[in-house]
């Protein structure tokens, strides 16, 4: 903040005072006690101590100069955000043992690393006793005589009981390693998909540090082969699988069905994001089983009449054209078969390869449920966006008032009932916090942002340029527009308002 250019001369003026502050009172009481005369108050000054932390001031000496003090640079350690080292604990001082797989070889070492780091000491109990390995260090003097020599991430990692294991390694070197896995020596083992695949490395629990194989989402038979490796026969009487989207499905309080709708929904958006209309994130906060019955007829006329912009979300979430004419007409819904269901569980790169699009893979059953889903984030993209055909509003250029369309008009257009716009909007805001939480959870932090920042949105029927009013305790939907027309648009604005001008808003806005 010292270095901003519009507030770090302020912070700056504040220290300066402080420290003057601080010396001149240290400096009168000094003077006081040595005269023997001392007034009764206490100097507010006296005795003040300035503490200034950073985690990225290059220049940390200088400001400590400035200030006459001591710099201090503080290890804080112990950072786990993914949680991967309790987890690890859990089973290490149970005397079990973990596999943790990772997308990458870097990302195998960093994390032996991280975890050789602060994982909790353990007492090894070594299983058989036909190797030539009798403790680590006999490990580690065999692979110092390897023709690689000794690799000094093994070196800083082993003595913790934590190595990696991928096809960057010598066929000696996996041996070895492999040997101080079975014998217990090494308790916690990061590694690739190579491991999965004909080495016989079983763990008590196994975690996914990315749902990822590289680039490539893994697919369910690497899954499983993966998966597998959790549980050893006649030794534990069960295995358990740690992945991130559990840890999101678990967060965000969605239950599995429901988590993989969301992860399919989020994946799609990631790689193709409709930033030009806010109908494709409205579709992700729009809860995934909505209990409404659209009228099919006035739907299709509905669909018909949006923009080729909004027409593309609808296609790219999995609305079919087709469906909608044939609901319409009142056909019914045909049930799913066997093909159909087993292309959909293929990933979208590999249909997209066979020259298969979304629309084919979804069975009627998911289609209508993404259907009345669209149906609704219809609906709520008319209360919160202003650039639609449905929208009713009016501009004025010279202060740009934004005048909404009651939701009367709204429901008017698409034939529903108002009662159950507001419960879909209570349930809205709430979907849309779990969807927030999901995405931090599995660490995809940019569309975290990109639903937090629509929430109030959703969860107040507000649009998007007054959002920022609904932060203020007990300022809902309608007391944001009043703000709104009474050219009170953000929180400082309110705050800088007399309390007559904004007791009057509501009462010119009606």
């Amino acid at each position: 903040m010292v270095g901003d250019q519009s507030r770090g001369y302020l912070l700056e003026l504040l220290l300066a005072k402080l420290h003057y502050a601080a010396g001149e009172g240290m400096s009168e009481s000094s003077s006081g006690e040595s005269s023997g005369s001392s007034s009764g108050k206490a100097d507010p000054a006296h005795g003040l101590q300035i503490v200034g932390m950073s985690a990225t001031m290059p220049n940390v000496e200088a400001v400590a100069d400035w200030l006459q003090t001591l710099p201090k640079a503080v290890d804080l350690g112990g950072k786990d955000p993914d949680h991967i080292v309790e987890l690890c604990n859990e089973v290490v001082q149970e005397d079990h043992s973990v596999l943790i797989f990772c997308s990458t070889r870097k990302g195998c070492e960093s994390t032996a690393k991280h975890v050789s780091k602060f994982l909790k000491k353990f007492s090894v109990n070594a299983h058989g006793d036909n190797s030539e390995f009798v403790d680590i260090t006999s490990a580690i003097d065999a692979l110092r005589r390897c023709l690689a020599g000794l690799d000094p991430i093994l070196e800083e990692t082993l003595p913790s009981g934590v190595a990696y294991h991928h096809a960057g390694l010598t066929v000696e070197e996996r041996e070895i390693i492999e040997t101080c896995y079975h014998r217990g020596f090494v308790c916690v083992l990061t590694a690739t998909s190579t491991l999965a695949a004909g080495v016989n490395l079983p763990a008590c629990r196994v975690i996914f540090r990315q749902p990822r194989i590289g680039r490539d989402f893994i697919d369910g038979t690497r899954y499983k082969q993966m998966a597998g490796r959790a549980g050893r026969t006649s030794i534990d009487t069960k295995g358990e699988c740690t992945t991130p989207l559990g840890r999101a499905a678990f967060g965000s309080s969605l239950c599995p069905e429901e988590s993989l709708i969301v992860l399919d929904d989020l994946s799609g958006a990631r790689e193709g994001f409709v930033l030009a209309s806010d109908l494709h994130l409205v579709y992700l906060v729009t809860p995934i089983n909505v209990e409404v019955e659209p009228d099919w007829e006035l739907y299709y006329e509905r669909f018909m009449e949006v923009s080729a912009l909004e027409q593309s979300v609808g296609y790219q979430v999995g609305v079919a054209e087709p469906f909608l004419m044939r609901m319409a007409h009142g056909a019914p819904i045909r049930k799913s078969n066997g093909l159909r269901d087993s292309m959909k569980r293929l990933h979208g790169k590999y249909a997209n390869q066979l020259g298969i699009s979304n629309n084919t893979m979804l069975s009627d059953e998911q289609t209508l449920r993404v259907c009345k889903r669209f149906y609704v984030a219809l609906i709520w993209s008319r209360l919160v966006h202003v650039s639609s055909p449905f929208f009713l509003f009016m501009s004025i250029d010279v202060c740009h008032t934004i005048v909404e369309a009651p939701v009367g008009e709204v429901c008017e257009a698409f034939r529903v009932a108002k009662g159950m716009v507001q419960a879909l909007q209570e349930n809205a805001g709430r979907f849309a916090s779990m969807v927030s939480v999901f995405c931090e959870r599995i660490g995809w932090h940019d569309l975290e942002g990109l639903v937090a920042k629509f929430q109030n949105s959703v969860s107040f029927g507000v649009s998007t340029e007054i959002v920022e009013l609904t932060t203020i305790p007990y300022v809902k939907g309608s007391r944001a527009r009043a703000l709104n027309k009474a050219d009170l648009r953000m929180p400082l604005a309110i705050a800088e308002a007399s309390i007559p001008e904004i007791v009057k808003a509501p009462f010119e806005s009606s």
